[in-house]
């Protein structure tokens, strides 16, 4: 028997402070991994991010070492946790995030568009 968590689409690293999108991305299939309370950036970038996608409202803290370390960001301020699982589970599927080979960086804008950015070194 598989578990549940093999059948993921994909997995998503969540800051604290959106909390409580975790069990809104789960039950979109996606694998959510909520960053431990008090972790240092410099622990997150090293050990916790490389080959992730982190979702974050404080895109500037992970940006510049995102390619160094061979993670990806996707930005927000959206606050509801409904619509942003929504929003990162069609641009997942638009975009085919978890098949890209280079470091990006999606914004999730409040008007329901998006921008997304290859990053390099």
């Amino acid at each position: 028997m598989l578990s549940k968590r093999s059948w993921a689409r994909g997995v998503i690293v969540v800051e604290t402070t959106l909390a409580n999108l975790v069990p809104k991305l789960q039950a979109r299939n996606i694998r959510a991994i909520l960053i431990p309370e008090g972790t240092d950036d410099e622990t997150i970038k090293r050990s916790i991010l490389p080959n992730r996608i982190l979702v974050t409202d404080k895109v500037s803290r992970f940006e510049d070492d995102a390619s160094s370390f061979e993670y990806s960001l996707i930005s927000t301020k959206i606050k509801d946790p409904i619509v942003l699982a929504k929003r990162i589970s069609d641009e997942s599927i638009k975009n085919k995030l978890w098949s890209r080979h280079q470091s990006f960086i999606l914004k999730l804008l409040e008007d329901g568009t998006s921008e997304l950015k290859n990053l390099c070194d």
